[in-house]
């Protein structure tokens, strides 16, 4: 962050980046890749001439399929712990092995010492995100209808989550929302579930993670789906009184597989679960429950869980007609 504001450097992020710039600093373009944002797309790829790639390994996600316009009148300067990864998926022009850390520390000093002199890239990226914005349909993030859509959900996120709070996003369609909508803070943190897509890994998770930070509110965001698998989880934190919050988005079905299913065949299968009251759930381990359809009494919800300091289950009734914002992805040439 040092060097993009000293030399006024646009930042796009992976997937698993989220989070290393604050989601609303001026110079940070967002996500780049499957779930992200357009901007940062737009910029990488028809704006930038350079691309210093820090500690990516450049995979499926991230490129939307390896695209080769990452290759389009620019060089890379791919800095990696892992020399194996310097210029396995693009040819790069320089390639620094070792620490990240350490490279941008001794990096920074360089152009410290040089007396590099900022860039007119930065004002215009920032600009460019001023007039376009990071993200898709914005005016959904203040929706008051009913049943609750997940933009609205994100939308009273940002405004009540402390600046420190520390994000988890568990596999399927909500980890594609949170990856586009949810706002991550200077202070805080973003864990999604990505090794192999293991529904519910992030439930248990957010536990250890609390006890790890203990001073810093813990959010997870999962699916009704995942909660199934892996909610029972929940009663540790209620036994041992550990206050992680579980936002659990409820449309009784697994929503990524029924949209992809619907994209390619215009038909689904196996993709409905049977109504679960994950509040009622929650109540009968011993963790207070909160059952929500709208903006309003998500919005009380929210602010209580964060105020009591206790594991709280907020099972949300979601509209199940908003596809997630997957965007390109294309394992294969046309």
């Amino acid at each position: 962050m040092k060097i993009a504001e000293k030399l006024r450097i646009p930042v796009a992020t992976t997937i698993q980046g989220k989070g290393a710039l604050p989601s609303e600093h001026p110079l940070c373009l967002g996500v780049l890749g499957i779930c992200g944002h357009p901007v940062a797309a737009h910029y990488v790829f028809d704006q930038s001439d350079l691309l210093i790639a820090v500690g990516t390994s450049f995979g499926e996600f991230s490129t939307y399929g390896w695209d080769q316009r990452f290759l389009k009148d620019k060089k890379i300067i791919h800095v990696d712990i892992d020399k194996r990864e310097i210029g396995k998926n693009y040819r790069v022009a320089v390639g620094l092995n070792g620490d990240a850390a350490i490279i941008m520390h001794q990096l920074l000093k360089i152009v410290e010492h040089n007396g590099v002199l900022p860039k007119q890239s930065g004002r215009d990226a920032e600009q460019l995100i001023a007039e376009d914005g990071r993200l898709l349909n914005p005016h959904l993030m203040r929706y008051e209808g009913r049943p609750l859509k997940p933009q609205s959900l994100f939308g009273v996120v940002k405004e009540l989550a402390p600046d420190n709070t520390l994000f988890l996003a568990d596999s399927s369609s909500h980890w594609a929302w949170a990856m586009h909508y949810l706002s991550i803070g200077e202070n805080g943190n973003f864990f999604p579930t990505l090794g192999l897509g293991a529904m519910g890994a992030s439930i248990s998770s957010a536990i250890g993670i609390k006890l790890s930070q203990p001073k810093a509110p813990v959010i997870c965001i999962c699916g009704d789906g995942s909660f199934l698998m892996g909610g029972n989880e929940v009663a540790t934190a209620g036994q041992y009184h550990i206050p992680v919050i579980w936002i659990v988005f409820n449309d009784s079905r697994y929503s990524m597989p029924e949209a992809s299913i619907k994209k390619m065949f215009n038909r689904t299968i196996g993709v409905e679960l049977g109504s679960t009251d994950f509040a009622k759930m929650a109540k009968s381990m011993g963790v207070r429950g909160f059952k929500v359809d709208n903006r309003a009494t998500f919005y009380d919800a929210l602010s209580e869980a964060i105020k009591i300091n206790e594991p709280v289950v907020i099972d949300v009734l979601i509209d199940s007609s908003e596809i997630p914002p997957i965007g390109q992805r294309k394992l294969t040439a046309d």
